[in-house]
């Protein structure tokens, strides 16, 4: 049900903002509704992934701060941001050109409620994204950044991302930034992001199976 309500509202944004439906003959008018239409994807994506996943993963991880090594284990903090850092990075960035590579991060970077998500809302952002040739760059401001808890093989931080986008032959351009809520539990030697939540935000459990 939540993942139909987030398809259907990344469409209305799209079908809402089309060049054509704009009106009008003043440029301002048009760029600012390009603007809003570049990042109406990767925007809806954010919320809903954030959506799906926030309150399963607090009601998951303990709050007790005594086995908490964030900081105190140097090696593995330096791991686990790195290796956060660069996964959320890698499938916040999409083009259209290339929608694959975006799909394939996904896959070998997060897990859980997080891959599964994704996956869903991420057919629509392939189904939209091309016909306005729209390309995201997302970065992590790792300065106003920073890790929150470990415990064990478990994680969160807290990230301040930023996403820079650009629609199709107009070249029109557009950023955003928010800070997200991230988890991510160690498989193996990598730690994957299994969680996303904007920060603060009061979120229902995930339902995908």
């Amino acid at each position: 049900v939540v993942a139909a309500r987030c398809r259907r509202h990344l469409l209305e944004q799209v079908a809402q903002l089309q060049p054509a439906q704009c009106g009008g003959s003043s440029a301002r008018g048009l760029a600012d509704s390009t603007k809003i239409l570049i990042l109406a994807i990767a925007a809806v994506l954010l919320a809903c992934i954030g959506a799906f996943t926030g309150l399963m993963w607090h009601n998951t991880i303990s709050s007790s701060t005594a086995s908490n090594t964030a900081y105190v284990d140097t090696g593995t903090t330096a791991q686990v941001v790195g290796d956060v850092v660069n996964a959320m990075q890698r499938v916040l960035t999409y083009t259209y050109a290339n929608p694959n590579q975006t799909a394939q991060d996904a896959q070998n970077l997060l897990t859980g409620s997080a891959q599964c998500q994704f996956n869903e809302l991420y057919k629509t952002v392939r189904s939209e994204a091309p016909a306005q040739k729209i390309t995201v760059t997302a970065s992590v401001d790792t300065k106003n950044s920073g890790i929150e808890m470990i415990q064990g093989d478990q994680a969160r931080l807290l990230l301040m991302v930023y996403q820079e986008s650009t629609r199709g032959a107009n070249g029109q351009q557009a950023t955003s930034e928010g800070v997200l809520e991230v988890g991510a539990i160690k498989q193996g030697n990598t730690w994957k992001v299994d969680n996303i939540s904007t920060f603060g935000a009061g979120q229902n459990p995930a339902t995908c199976k």
